[in-house]
């Protein structure tokens, strides 16, 4: 994890600011992230226009049938190479009942990576604490209840004019709750390192192992979980299975589309021989862990 105090920074414009992005960002240079970090300050140096776009889409998201974002991030700009998003950060309610609610929300106290890169500045508000740790290689083919060492970093704050870079697929950092309101930028790099293994969440062991505990509701979670569900209803049914194996032809990410091949191959077989085989991919499949099932277990005697 790169952190590095930059101070303030004349200010860019969000048209700018891509413009320079698309001139100085490639996915086969992974360190001219980096070299953004001073634009990402000046970008986030004065909040009023990103103030009035998150009124403008929280207002859209109201008068919508269907949210097809969390409501704590807005995505600002996507292209071919690389993403900008904004996360807000609200404190937490000091009630228990709660607790679990918003922590899925904002994704609070619990260890977890990303399998893409993250340059990340605060835009409004104090910023907020993070406990980080390193890791070295693990395999692709990870599991549940692996344990996996891991060098501890510290506990940093993301104040103004900072910025904290986290690696992919290397970099394990668990979010503390904000003290006040708190937005931030995030420059999100997209390169095939995000196919190589899903986003992972931990529970700490000690200060130098932590145990994998599954994998948190990103987008990649969010489509395996619906192939366990399509897997579900399709069970003993193969003729209405189509959307499996559609999906196992022809999705982008290859583990989502493998996954989906496995469960349309138990689904298709159609015999009760294979029920055992079906309980054990769909039931107690490493899918989709659910933020508050983490929470549960991070929050226990915090209050």
């Amino acid at each position: 994890m790169r952190m590095e105090a930059i101070g303030p920074q004349p200010t860019i414009g969000l048209a700018d600011f891509v413009a320079l992005a698309d001139r100085t960002y490639h996915p086969d240079r992974p360190g001219s992230a980096w070299e953004l970090r001073h634009a990402l300050i000046g970008l986030a140096s004065d909040p009023t226009w990103l103030l009035s776009l998150i009124l403008e889409r929280q207002t859209s998201r109201m008068n919508s049938a269907w949210a097809r974002e969390q409501p704590s991030y807005f995505i600002l700009h996507t292209s071919t190479h690389f993403a900008l998003r904004a996360n807000v950060w609200l404190p937490e309610r000091r009630n228990s009942s709660m607790d679990i609610l918003e922590n899925a929300a904002f994704s609070y106290d619990y260890p977890h990576d990303h399998n893409f890169d993250i340059l990340t500045a605060t835009c409004i508000g104090p910023g907020y604490d993070t406990d980080a740790y390193e890791y070295g290689d693990i395999p692709t083919d990870v599991a549940v209840g692996d344990h996996i060492p891991v060098k501890p970093l510290g506990r940093h704050r993301l104040v103004p004019n900072t910025v904290f870079f986290y690696e992919a697929c290397r970099d394990v950092h668990t979010q503390l709750p904000v003290e006040d309101i708190t937005v931030t930028l995030n420059f999100l790099p997209l390169r095939k390192v995000n196919y190589a293994r899903p986003q992972l969440i931990f529970e700490c062991v000690d200060p130098h192992t932590l145990k994998v505990m599954g994998v948190p509701l990103s987008p990649e979670g969010r489509q395996m979980s619906a192939m366990r569900i399509m897997a579900k209803l399709a069970q003993g049914r193969p003729e209405i299975a189509s959307g499996i194996a559609s999906v196992a032809g022809d999705h982008a990410n290859p583990r989502v589309s493998d996954y989906a091949a496995r469960l349309r191959d138990l689904v298709g077989m159609d015999s009760s021989a294979v029920h055992a085989g079906i309980v054990k991919e769909i039931d107690q499949g490493n899918v989709a862990l659910k933020y508050h099932e983490v929470a549960k277990v991070a929050r226990a005697g915090r209050y």
